[in-house]
């Protein structure tokens, strides 16, 4: 349980970044998360 919990974590940090990336590309605003 707790191993998957730091995998979850590990994916929505990354899917932050991306969506991070993606917005700076597109806009200069951060997507508020």
């Amino acid at each position: 349980m707790e191993q998957r919990r730091v995998q979850l974590s590990l994916f929505k940090g990354k899917l932050y970044v991306s969506i991070r990336e993606f917005y700076e590309q597109d806009d200069n605003t951060a997507p508020a998360l």
